[in-house]
């Protein structure tokens, strides 16, 4: 596998040339994406979406064959985990152990949400706020939520989400699979916007300060917007050559490492996509495995 444009300062490296302790064939699980993806492509073009639908879970239950074997690998025989469940429901902001006073200013700032006035829409709508660890310094940046996510009142849990979460979990090392325990995530709009329309920039107008403010409560190395809309929001234009790319970003007067990805959701409609998001997804890990060893020798 072959990478290419790394940040000069983080890698000069191939990706299969990372010394890391957790020795995963992530060569052959992108060969899997690059051929499930080309297969949902080729299906697309005969049959209707809710065939689609069957061939995209399908082809997630194929990566999920790959867990087992990659977890044994992670921690050189110790017992990492053996099911790799979704944690949304044992993790959120708000499970997090320690660090009160961080709790205390995200439960004042989602108490400023219920009160923000601009958002016609939000008293129709059940408020979304975040989940993940708070203490997590890699945060996700989305959209804003879908009809799942207003349903369960947590980001990113329907069909895109899930999708995201999968890739995720299939990335490991030393400390286990990305699930949510490892990671802080939200959305630029709270509330999802009817119809599921795409935001609007005035509404994007005025969320972006208490997206910043949520950004520096929790003051995160890395950020990684997903999609177009939080890319836009976050001061930078053009995801298609932003994506995989480090960043660095002023944010409410402080300097921000920004790495955009594709939306999952783009990636279900253009399925050769998926590749491109999970070598992207890899090179966040790297990038900020780096940054917190960066931080740690400072």
């Amino acid at each position: 596998m072959r990478i290419n444009s790394w940040p000069d300062f983080i890698f000069s490296k191939q990706i299969q040339h990372f010394k890391l302790s957790a020795k995963i064939d992530e060569q052959k699980i992108e060969q899997k994406i690059s051929i499930t993806a080309k297969q949902d492509e080729n299906q697309s073009l005969q049959n209707n979406e809710n065939q689609n639908d069957t061939i995209l879970y399908s082809n997630l239950s194929c990566l999920d064959t790959n867990k087992s074997s990659l977890s044994q690998k992670a921690l050189d025989g110790d017992q990492l985990k053996t099911q790799f469940s979704d944690t949304s429901a044992q993790t959120g902001p708000w499970l997090t152990e320690g660090n009160s006073s961080k709790q205390e200013l995200l439960e004042a700032l989602r108490l400023k949400l219920d009160s923000i006035n601009g958002i016609s829409f939000k008293s129709f709508a059940n408020l979304v706020f975040a989940d993940g660890n708070i203490d997590s310094r890699l945060m996700l940046v989305g959209e804003a939520p879908g009809e799942e996510e207003d349903k369960e009142g947590k980001p990113f849990v329907g069909k895109s989400g899930k999708l995201l979460t999968r890739f995720l979990e299939l990335i490991v090392d030393d400390n286990g699979p990305y699930d949510r325990t490892r990671y802080y995530i939200t959305n630029i709009l709270s509330w999802r916007p009817p119809g599921n329309r795409t935001p609007t920039l005035e509404e994007i107008e005025i969320m972006k300060p208490y997206v910043i403010e949520h950004i520096n409560i929790i003051d995160p190395l890395l950020i990684v917007p997903v999609g177009a809309i939080a890319l836009k929001a976050l001061s930078l234009q053009g995801i298609t050559s932003s994506q995989g790319k480090l960043h660095k970003v002023m944010l409410g007067g402080i300097e921000r490492n920004i790495f955009p990805v594709y939306h999952p959701s783009y990636t279900l409609r253009m399925p050769s996509k998926k590749r491109d998001l999970w070598i992207s997804l890899l090179k966040m890990r790297e990038i900020y495995m780096s940054l917190e060893e960066s931080c740690l020798h400072k």
